[in-house]
């Protein structure tokens, strides 16, 4: 799907099919040109304040090409940096994701193991009356059982 006047240029893509250095996935669209406008802001107030001091005698149209000049070059390094810090800010939350669902999968798997630690304590007391146990087993949770029947286990 293209993204504003740049076309195909800058386009967002699926996860995984990217096809130039200027794509991005689906969500970070907004990112990128955030960063990139408030870059290109600072970059012609760059471009604007280094003519005003370093050519204080050009004439209006010396300065509008002194400018321009100026401007082109830093808007580009503004979209590179753009880039840049968009993907720095996609791998840093890709690591904060993966740590906060590696958390919640060790915390399932702790409670998993106190509720069976649990169920086997009263187990191994009732045995110890001589006593039938009767009491099931605890249950895995769906998204556990569903992906211990997908690896045949």
């Amino acid at each position: 799907m293209p993204l504003g006047v740049f076309g195909d240029l800058l386009s967002m893509s699926d996860e995984g099919s990217r096809q130039s250095i200027w794509t991005f996935p689906r969500g970070w669209g907004v990112f990128f040109y955030v960063t990139f406008y408030v870059l290109a802001a600072f970059s012609a107030w760059v471009a604007v304040a280094n003519v005003f001091d370093s050519q204080p005698d050009a004439g209006p149209w010396g300065k509008i090409q002194a400018i321009g000049a100026g401007f082109s070059s830093l808007v580009v390094g503004s979209a590179v940096l753009a880039l840049i810090l968009t993907e720095v800010a996609r791998m840093i939350s890709d690591v904060i994701i993966e740590a906060y669902k590696r958390r919640r999968y060790n915390r399932g798997a702790i409670d998993q193991n106190k509720r069976w630690e649990e169920w086997n304590k009263r187990r191994m007391e009732v045995e110890a009356q001589g006593k039938d146990f009767t009491e099931r087993p605890p249950q895995v949770p769906d998204q556990q059982a569903s992906s211990i029947q997908r690896r045949g286990r």
